[in-house]
């Protein structure tokens, strides 16, 4: 049994949640003729004006889980099993005519990297106006006007000048913000942020945090916010799911998941964080990564990276258990310190 259905966080949002996803499993052809499960069981909730944190290193599923959301899983993947439930719409059962309505207008997303997101022989203000006619009836000088009102907003300098400028001729902080821009257009319920500061410095990651968050309050946005970083995550998140290898391994809100944790896996990511306490001492690592042999094996996906594991690790899918209200972890020590 995977974190889903009634002992997942996705519950406690009952009808208050936007979006509501409930056992989403993707797969992909594996070698030997059968199949990988990439996401395996997964389920979360998006309530409106909330931040969910969905947290692992590369290869957990974080990105794929995404793309899913919104039907785009690249082939030769496809999405094998769950309900993705968007104003009470199975989002799986809507032909591609509606969901191209739906992407980029009410659920968008700020993807990895703005330098291969936006098209470079086009100019940033054409493809930003470009996405809001796409959903609206509006004349070229109307969508002009109103993409530069979202370059200003998001803080582009000078921005009915940056309007013509070309990708190549924006720094990497300026091209995250005009993808964020992009993604504001037209007013979203969700927002989808993929690593949307992974490739910036750290002052530049800060304004963008900040930002994002600035705009949340503004527009009453729902965030899922995806990154390999727990620190950042715990800055912006009210909930955060850490996902190891295609499942759920823990749940909990932000600041009961940091000062609590309880799988093995949570407490080696936040293991690896800096902090004052250790300042001068070199960090330490997680021994090992997330493989594609992870998500072959019988039963728990980190038993290979875990010091407590067991043959009981070895042979079963550890089950979900609550710890507190809102705090579920699948780990066969559960509970323990």
């Amino acid at each position: 049994m995977s974190l889903n259905g009634t002992t997942s966080l996705a519950s406690h949002a009952g009808a208050t949640a936007l979006l509501q996803v409930t056992d989403l499993a993707v797969s992909f052809p594996a070698g030997d003729g059968g199949d990988l499960r990439i996401v395996d069981g997964i389920s979360l909730a998006l309530e409106k004006g909330k931040t969910l944190g969905l947290v692992g290193e590369s290869g957990c599923g974080k990105s794929i889980t995404a793309l899913a959301l919104l039907g785009l899983v690249p082939a030769p993947g496809r999405i094998t099993g769950g309900q993705i439930l968007f104003g009470g719409t199975d989002l799986r059962q809507l032909p591609e005519t509606r969901m191209r309505a739906l992407r980029g207008n009410r659920i968008a997303m700020i993807f990895q990297e703005p330098a291969t997101a936006l098209n470079p022989v086009f100019t940033i203000g054409a493809q930003i106006a470009e996405a809001y006619r796409l959903h609206n009836v509006a004349s070229r000088h109307e969508a002009r006007a109103r993409a530069i009102r979202l370059l200003e907003r998001v803080g582009i300098p000078g921005a009915a000048q940056r309007f013509d400028a070309y990708p190549h001729q924006l720094s990497g902080g300026m091209r995250q913000r005009c993808m964020i821009a992009m993604a504001l257009i037209c007013t979203p319920e969700i927002l989808i942020a993929d690593e949307p500061t992974t490739a910036l410095d750290t002052t530049i990651q800060a304004q963008i945090l900040e930002l994002i968050l600035d705009i949340q309050d503004e527009f009453g946005m729902a965030i899922l916010f995806i990154s390999h970083n727990l620190a950042t995550v715990s800055a912006v998140a009210d909930d955060i799911l850490v996902m190891y290898a295609g499942r759920a391994a823990e749940q909990a809100p932000s600041d009961i998941l940091v000062s609590a944790p309880n799988h093995p896996y949570t407490r080696g990511l936040l293991q690896t964080l800096p902090s004052g306490a250790r300042r001068g001492e070199k960090l330490p690592s997680l021994p090992g990564s997330v493989g594609p042999e992870d998500l072959a094996l019988a039963g728990c996906r980190f038993q290979g990276r875990c010091d407590l594991a067991d043959d009981k690790c070895h042979g079963a899918i550890p089950p979900p258990v609550q710890i507190a209200p809102g705090h579920i972890s699948a780990c066969f020590r559960a509970g323990e310190r």
